[in-house]
């Protein structure tokens, strides 16, 4: 427990996160791939601290949406080319040129 200076303790792991906390975690979720780790490590690892495991779940769960609204709108994209003819030829002078 620290002391919060107005005369009452903190629980570390209910305490309020400093801005370079945030900062450095911002940061740190900025890498690819490290931050999927890191974000399952502090939304599920006990004596997280509760602001960070909170922003961490909220965080997964957003990438998760947009993971799977990618995937459709890839697949809508691929079936739309598919199905057009003329647009199959524009992607195949397209990447012939690439």
């Amino acid at each position: 427990m620290a002391d919060s200076g107005a005369g009452t303790t903190v629980d570390q792991r209910n305490g309020p996160l400093s801005t370079a906390e945030f900062f450095t975690m911002i940061l740190l979720l900025g890498v690819p791939v490290l931050n999927l780790v890191l974000l399952v490590i502090w939304s599920f690892g006990s004596g997280t601290n509760l602001n960070r495991r909170n922003l961490s779940r909220a965080m997964l769960i957003l990438t998760v949406i947009l993971a799977v609204v990618w995937v459709i709108s890839f697949a809508l994209g691929l079936t739309l080319i598919g199905s057009n003819p003329e647009m199959e030829r524009l992607l195949e002078d397209f990447l012939a040129g690439i």
